[in-house]
């Protein structure tokens, strides 16, 4: 056989990339540390482990997932509009950067005026945001005092710690360095609350009063990730920064607002590809084989060349068929206009004359060519045009007009 090297070529690299593919899916794979905030992602800086515990900190109410923005949630969404009605939730947005549209921001507006709660966990907020609620972000560059301390054994990170002297520890909560360095520099103190401060006495969780209802602040989103959550026992921090919302209404967790999905910009196939090794290598090794395989079939090969069958001319078919439809229904006058209509223009292809102009020189002409006395035409015109005028007409009148027309072409008197 022609192709059996081929063959063989090809079902060996199929054998290797299946088994590369199951060797690298059976190696653990590096952590990502991109912050993704998503409710599924299992890595470092993913909200698997809070969207977990939601339910035991929120036991007798529903966790709902939002994946559309807020105008789309808040503004058509029925069972949200349900729970403005009657009773208000909570909504979490936990990303990087809480940045919204203007019709976002009026929905969300709408949602804590009639007695919704919000809470926000951001590095920065929406421009019309910070001024609509008087505040404003600042980072601290001061996250790690390389003093005697340090040396010591002692942490000396930007830690962080409530207000509340209920919630409040005696010891900070410490977090991995360079994720809690933001906080408020700006805020109202008529309608903000500080709930939460850093260890140089920054505010990094407010509530802002408006309408019915609160905005909950926070500058630390990175705090509520796997990682921190499981850094130092930090879950109860967590759990205390939660407590603040009822626990008798619903919950809505947001997807929409995430560093790799707001607005559409999700993750593409291919960097879901090359985000995994054993993926990676299998999409290289196909890449491999395809590239082999043109290698093997650049010579070209020369198509089956198809028969194809002469059209068939059905136009007489299509012409017996009307003639035996017009006769069947009995359209007698039809049928007779329409065989004069062709007589003329059997007259005007075939002679080269024009049957409208009926004077001396025409039926000269015609005699001349069809080899027939003038008389005869004149008669069988006279006919014509007397058919022409008619608006019914038997049977037997049909049949002499076919007679007198396929006389004329027989060169026959009628």
């Amino acid at each position: 056989m022609k192709n059996k090297p081929a063959i063989f070529v090809f079902v060996v690299l199929g054998l290797l990339v299946l088994f590369l593919a199951i060797v690298f899916s059976t190696v653990s794979k590096k952590p990502d540390w991109n912050a993704t905030y998503e409710k599924d992602d299992k890595d470092p800086y993913g909200d698997y482990i809070l969207t977990e515990r939601l339910p035991d900190l929120f036991p007798d109410q529903e966790i709902i997932i939002c994946e559309r923005s807020l105008y789309e949630e808040l503004a058509y969404n029925s069972f949200i509009h349900d729970v403005v009605d009657k009773e208000e939730g909570t909504y979490f947005f936990v990303t990087d950067r809480f940045q919204i549209s203007d019709n976002d921001w009026d929905e969300l507006v709408n949602y804590v005026g009639v007695g919704g709660n919000v809470f926000i966990a951001s590095h920065s907020f929406n421009p019309k945001m910070n001024d609509f609620l008087g505040i404003g972000m600042s980072h601290s560059f001061y996250e790690k005092d390389f003093s005697a301390q340090d040396f010591q054994g002692v942490d000396s990170e930007i830690s962080l710690n409530f207000i509340n002297p209920k919630l409040k520890r005696e010891g900070n909560y410490f977090f991995r360095e360079k994720t809690v360095g933001y906080y408020f520099a700006e805020l109202d103190s008529i309608n903000t609350t500080i709930l939460a401060v850093n260890s140089l006495n920054q505010a990094t969780y407010v509530k802002v009063g408006y309408g019915s209802g609160y905005f909950y602040l926070n500058t630390t989103p990175l705090a509520f990730t796997n990682y921190n959550m499981l850094y130092h026992g930090n879950d109860e921090f967590i759990s205390k920064s939660l407590s603040y919302f009822p626990a008798d209404k619903p919950i809505y967790w947001d997807e929409y607002y995430k560093p790799m999905k707001y607005h559409g910009k999700t993750e593409g196939e291919l960097a879901f590809i090359m985000k995994y090794e054993g993926l990676k290598w299998a999409w290289y090794l196909i890449l491999t084989t395809a590239f082999i395989y043109v290698l093997f079939n650049m010579k070209r090969v020369q198509r089956i060349i198809p028969v194809l069958t002469a059209p068939k001319n059905s136009t007489l078919e299509f012409v017996r068929t009307v003639s035996q439809l017009y006769y069947r229904r009995g359209e007698h006058s039809d049928i007779a206009q329409k065989k004069v209509h062709f007589f003329y223009n059997y007259i005007r292809t075939s002679y080269y004359l024009n049957p409208m102009d009926q004077d001396d020189a025409f039926f000269k002409k015609l005699s001349m060519k069809a080899s027939m006395e003038e008389p005869e035409l004149r008669k069988l015109f006279n006919y014509l045009s007397f058919v022409s005028g008619r608006s019914t007409f038997s049977e037997q009148e049909l049949h002499l007009l076919n007679k007198k027309i396929n006389d004329f072409k027989n060169g026959r008197k009628s």
